[in-house]
C-alpha cells in the first residue's frame, strides 16, 4: 500500500481542523495532506488566507508544480485541485484528486462541501466550473501502488446512487466482516436476496464497503456491484443512451425510481429505462 493510500485510509471520514479555527475547512484538509506527506512548513501554508490563493499566490515551488486547467486536462491522483474565488464569492476551494474522472467531471476528497465546516471529510464528484488548476506534488513516490489512479475509470459512485438505505444482496454469498476490508475476520455469510440497511460507505482500495448491523460487507469492486441499487431521476426528459455516453435511444421522466445494475465512467445502466443514464441526473 502506498503512503498516500495509508494517509487516506487514516484520515478520510474524519473532521480535520488543522489550525483550530473555524471548524473543518477545505484548507485544513489540504494542510494536513501537505504536512503529513510532503513536510511543507506551516509558515508557507499559513501565508494564505483563502484557498484560491494557493494557486494565485503560489509559494510552494519546492514541493509542488503549478499546472493550469485546460480543456483536455484531467487531474491525476494526489493533485491539489483549486477553484477560484468566483466559485463561492470569496474563498474558492481546495481538494485532493483521487485520479478518477474525465474532461467533464472528476472525483476528489475534501472537507466543507456544504459550507458548514461541520462534516467529516468525504469523497465528492466535482466539475471544472471556476477551476484554476492543480498543484502537483514533486514527490510522486508517495503514490506508488496507490489504490486509485487516473487509469482506473470505472469506480463506484458514492454521493450519487450509494446513500444510507436498505439494499438487497445480489451476490450468491457475501461475507460479513468485523471491519471494512478483506483483511478483517469473516463473522458469517449472508445469502443472496438478504435485505440489509447500510448506514455508512467506505472506500478501501478498488472496493466500496458498507456498514450494516453487526459488521461490514463489500458492496462493490470497481464497477461490479454485490447489492441492488436504485436511483431517482432528477431532471425532466433525461436522455437514455445505448451505451455509456453513447447514442440517445430514449428519455425518462423526473422522479422515476430505477434499478441500476451496472456502472461505467459516471453512467449507470437500467434495464427498466432501456439503457444508460448519466449519474449527474440520479440521486
Amino acid at each position: 500500500m502506498s503512503k498516500y493510500s495509508e494517509w487516506l485510509n487514516k484520515n478520510l471520514g474524519k473532521k480535520i481542523d488543522f489550525d483550530g479555527n473555524y471548524g473543518a475547512q477545505c484548507f485544513d484538509w489540504f494542510n494536513r495532506y501537505a504536512v503529513d506527506l510532503f513536510g511543507v512548513p506551516k509558515t508557507l501554508l499559513f501565508a494564505h488566507s483563502y484557498a484560491y490563493q494557493l494557486y494565485t499566490n503560489f509559494n510552494m515551488g519546492e514541493y509542488f508544480t503549478k499546472i493550469a486547467n485546460t480543456p483536455d486536462f484531467v487531474p491525476q491522483v494526489g493533485d491539489v485541485c483549486i477553484w477560484d474565488k468566483s466559485l463561492n464569492g470569496y474563498a474558492g476551494h481546495v481538494a485532493i484528486a483521487t485520479g478518477e474522472g474525465n474532461v467533464s467531471t472528476f472525483w476528489v476528497t475534501e472537507q466543507n462541501t456544504d459550507g458548514t465546516a461541520t462534516k467529516p471529510s468525504a469523497k465528492v464528484k466535482r466539475n471544472y466550473t471556476h477551476f484554476l488548476g492543480v498543484l502537483r506534488p514533486k514527490d510522486q513516490n508517495v503514490f506508488k501502488n496507490a489504490s486509485t489512479t487516473s487509469k482506473l475509470k470505472t469506480k463506484p459512485a458514492i454521493g450519487t446512487i450509494l446513500v444510507p438505505d436498505t439494499y438487497v444482496l445480489t451476490a450468491d454469498k457475501v461475507n460479513l466482516r468485523s471491519g471494512a476490508g478483506t483483511n478483517y475476520k469473516a463473522i458469517k455469510t449472508l445469502a443472496k436476496g438478504t435485505s440489509v440497511y447500510i448506514s455508512e460507505f467506505k472506500y478501501v482500495g478498488t472496493q466500496t464497503w458498507g456498514k450494516i448491523n453487526g459488521g461490514w460487507i463489500c458492496v462493490n469492486n470497481n464497477s461490479v456491484f454485490y447489492i441492488r441499487v436504485y436511483g431517482t431521476v432528477q431532471g425532466d426528459g433525461v436522455n437514455v443512451r445505448k451505451t455509456a455516453g453513447g447514442k440517445v435511444c430514449g428519455s425518462i421522466k423526473k422522479g422515476v425510481k430505477l434499478l441500476l445494475t451496472k456502472e461505467c465512467n459516471g453512467w449507470s445502466y437500467s434495464q427498466e429505462a432501456g439503457g444508460w443514464i448519466s449519474n449527474e441526473y440520479l440521486r
